[in-house]
C-alpha cells in the first residue's frame, strides 16, 4: 500500500506528475480514480447539529395525540417526539433517534 500524505501547496506539483505517469502506465487506473473523485464531488458528506428537545414516546401514542390519526389494531414501535427549534413536531424511531443524538449534559445546558 502507498504512502498516506496530507494534501498541501508543497506536495501538489509532485502528486500532479505522479498521477500522469499513472496514467500513461495505466489509464484504466486514472479513470476509476476519476470516477472515484466525481463520486465524492457528487456526493458530498455532511455533518448537521441541531438542539432539539425530545422525550420518550411510542408511535401509536404520538400519531394519535399529535396527529389524531386512529391507530386501533397497529403495532406500535419504541421511539422519541422531537420538537425542532422552528416548532416543527415530528416523531422518530428509537434506534434511529439515538444513533443521532444524545444528551444535553448540565454544563453544556448551562452555556445555552
Amino acid at each position: 500500500m502507498g504512502e498516506q500524505r496530507n494534501l498541501t501547496e508543497e506536495n501538489v506539483t509532485e502528486l500532479k506528475e505522479h498521477l500522469e505517469r499513472m496514467q500513461k502506465d495505466n489509464p484504466d487506473l486514472e479513470y476509476r480514480f476519476y470516477k472515484q473523485q466525481e463520486e465524492r464531488t457528487l456526493n458530498k458528506l455532511y455533518i448537521g447539529t441541531k438542539l432539539i428537545r425530545a422525550f420518550f414516546r411510542d408511535e401509536c401514542s404520538f400519531l394519535s395525540a399529535i396527529k389524531g390519526e386512529d391507530v386501533t389494531n397497529r403495532e406500535t414501535r419504541e421511539g422519541y417526539q422531537v420538537t425542532y427549534p422552528d416548532g416543527y413536531v415530528s416523531w422518530s424511531p428509537k434506534n434511529t433517534f439515538e444513533a443521532a443524538y444524545r444528551e444535553v449534559t448540565d454544563a453544556e445546558r448551562d452555556l445555552h
